[in-house]
């Protein structure tokens, strides 16, 4: 028997593609959020900022609320470039799906792009929320298609989800 996921309801939040396009207003929006949530360290916020996707705001009040972030890397173990993504959403936001809506929000942003020629063939994740790795997980999570591949040394489960179509062992274009 097929089981059949869908999203819970999102309205309410406002999505915006940031990517390699992000003002100074929505940089101290998200430290903010970071702040307000003790989120990272400081001196890990610019360098983070740099590497924003995706931020979600509450439409009433244009708060940010969640953010999504990725960086380019060359995986050993698959033998291809990978972005490796990372989410968060404050904490009185995360019973909702915004954090999924973002995610496939990510994932079909990019996968534009690999389409358009772009080297990097998937996205990665290192699950670091215990609640995620510590239930029931499906091989693959269905919406999204993330699959797991094992655990990393420090023990986060590892889930990988391919662009469609995409090849494996691509090597990065060289710069000319």
């Amino acid at each position: 028997m097929a089981i059949e996921f869908t999203l819970k309801e999102t309205q309410g939040y406002s999505f915006k593609w940031v990517w390699e396009n992000v003002d100074e207003d929505e940089k101290n929006d998200v430290k903010v959020m970071w702040r307000q949530e003790r989120a990272m360290p400081e001196e890990l916020m610019d360098a983070r900022l740099e590497e924003l996707v995706y931020i979600v705001r509450l439409q009433t009040t244009n708060e940010v609320v969640g953010v999504s972030t990725v960086f380019e890397k060359f995986n050993e173990q698959l033998e291809s470039y990978f972005y490796y993504m990372r989410s968060f959403v404050s904490r009185s936001h995360r019973k909702n799906s915004a954090s999924a809506q973002m995610t496939l929000n990510v994932i079909e942003g990019f996968d534009s792009r690999y389409q358009d020629g772009d080297h990097v063939i998937g996205l990665f994740l290192e699950i670091t929320n215990e609640t995620l790795n510590s239930g029931p997980n499906a091989g693959s999570w269905p919406l999204s298609d993330f699959v797991y591949i094992g655990k990393n040394k420090r023990g986060h489960h590892c889930r990988v989800r391919y662009f469609n179509n995409a090849t494996l062992f691509t090597p990065k274009p060289s710069a000319h």
